[in-house]
């Protein structure tokens, strides 16, 4: 009955002890079920359940969480919204827009027929990234562990016998701070216990990126680009932009968003056209709005809103992008100083020590 395509970064095996599915095969997945429900009138609540014997035990909990809410009556758009950590926050605003205006069967067609390729290689990309900067730092934790408690003790006693506390060098100040970890071990083994959660947890290393990545970046003056995905597929369907300004005022993710499409439609209430308004509310530029009042069929609008919109996406993809670049070299010299600092105490200890018998 449903038939979708099993991608080639999909893990769909008939076990949900194995490893689970990518974020964008889950979120494929379950559009998907949405779809099938919808387009053949069938009972989401089934499909949902049976869909969740096939999922991993923390992403079975939150579908059947799901099929509980909608069979205690809960619209199933409201439902996902309740439910975080099944569809990404653009995907929930699309479902609710097209709940809102009547079109959900043909946004489900378009979000499942959407190529992901990009979003699935930055996420394998990010997971990547958490493994190798956890695993090299639980690497340095180790080492630095084993040397205080086995190979230090020996290095002081040799600076002992030669009368030469000068041979330690760096090794003592390594060793103050090691005597100040273990005074604080509770904190230390807290941190350690959730850096390797953190390592083997897919689902907390989307959690902690999630909560880390809007810090990063830089607060945004302009609207986010699915506002203008949505108004161009309202206007396309001959709804006015006012309906669409409503429903995103409303029911917005992006706080920003959220308050210039209010802005804009009360500008609308009071006297202003469609494009003055959203031009007023700061939605669009003066450049943005001319080329959007030389189109007056619904058509020609919604090409240059969405026009503004793959644009703006681009913007934005290509400044997450650049940050990016920016952040890894300094994790990357964040992890490789005490690695040096270690390695540079040792050859100093040992040239010293050379020195001195030479």
């Amino acid at each position: 009955m449903i038939q979708w395509n099993a991608t080639s970064d999909a893990s769909w095996l008939i076990s949900r002890s194995l490893r689970r599915d990518s974020e964008h095969v889950e979120n494929h997945t379950l559009l998907k079920v949405l779809q099938v429900a919808s387009e053949g009138n069938l009972p989401i609540e089934s499909l949902l359940l049976a869909y969740a014997k096939e999922q991993s035990a923390a992403q079975s909990r939150l579908i059947c969480k799901v099929a509980e809410l909608v069979r205690t009556g809960t619209p199933t758009i409201a439902a996902l919204e309740q439910v975080p950590g099944l569809l990404n926050d653009e995907q929930l605003l699309s479902l609710r827009f097209a709940s809102q205006s009547g079109n959900l069967p043909a946004t489900l067609r378009r979000l499942t027929s959407v190529e992901s390729a990009v979003g699935s290689e930055r996420e394998i990309s990010s997971e990547s990234n958490w493994v190798y900067w956890l695993s090299v730092a639980l690497i340095t934790v180790s080492l630095w562990s084993l040397m205080m408690l086995f190979v230090w003790p020996t290095f002081r006693k040799i600076g002992e016998e030669f009368e030469n506390e000068t041979l330690l060098g760096p090794l003592k100040l390594m060793a103050y701070v090691w005597n100040v970890c273990v005074s604080f071990w509770p904190i230390c083994l807290l941190v350690i216990s959730a850096s390797i959660a953190l390592l083997f947890s897919t689902r907390l290393q989307r959690f902690v990126s999630a909560k880390i990545c809007p810090l990063l970046r830089r607060r945004s003056k302009r609207v986010n680009p699915i506002t203008f995905e949505l108004l161009a597929s309202s206007v396309e369907e001959g709804k006015p932009l006012l309906s669409g300004m409503s429903t995103m005022g409303k029911y917005h993710y992006d706080r920003l968003s959220r308050q210039c499409m209010l802005v804009a439609r009360n500008e609308i209430e009071q006297g202003a056209n469609d494009i003055d308004g959203m031009q007023q509310a700061k939605v669009l530029d003066a450049n943005e709005a001319a080329a959007l009042r030389e189109f007056s069929t619904p058509a020609g609008q919604a090409y240059v809103l969405r026009s503004i919109a793959t644009r703006d996406r681009k913007r934005l993809q290509s400044r997450e992008y650049r940050n990016g670049l920016m952040l890894e070299p300094l994790v990357i010299i964040a992890l490789g100083i005490p690695v040096l600092w270690i390695c540079g105490s040792f050859f100093y200890m040992i040239t010293r020590l050379i020195s001195s018998l030479a």
